[in-house]
C-alpha cells in the first residue's frame, strides 16, 4: 500500500501524479428502494456527452396492422413453445405412470 501523509487536512500518496483516470462528476448513488428511471422526455447521453438518436425499438415506420401481426407472431411462437414444453411434461409423466404398472 502507499504510504501517504496529511498535508492541509488532506490526504496526500506520495505516488500520486495527479493525473485524472476516470471523471467520477455525474455518477450518482441508485436507489435501491424506489429506482428511478430515465423520462421519455430527457435524451439520454454518452460517455462523450451526445445526446443518443439511434433507437431501433422506437422506429415508427411500421402501420398499424404490420405492428399488431408482428406481436401476434410472437406471441404464437411463445405459445408454440409453451405447449411444446407441456405435451413434453405430460409425456414424461404418463411414461413414469406406465412403467410404474
Amino acid at each position: 500500500m502507499a504510504n501517504k501523509t496529511k498535508i492541509n487536512g488532506k490526504w496526500v500518496y506520495d505516488d500520486d501524479d495527479g493525473r485524472t483516470i476516470a471523471d467520477m462528476n455525474g455518477v450518482e448513488r441508485r436507489n435501491l428502494i424506489i429506482p428511478r428511471f430515465p423520462k421519455a422526455d430527457e435524451p439520454e447521453t454518452s460517455d462523450e456527452g451526445q445526446v443518443q438518436r439511434d433507437r431501433p425499438w422506437e422506429d415508427k415506420s411500421l402501420s398499424k396492422s404490420e405492428t399488431k401481426s408482428f406481436i401476434f407472431g410472437t406471441l404464437s411462437a411463445g405459445l408454440l413453445l409453451v405447449l411444446i414444453f407441456l405435451l413434453g411434461g405430460a409425456a414424461v409423466i404418463g411414461l413414469i405412470l406406465w412403467i410404474g404398472k
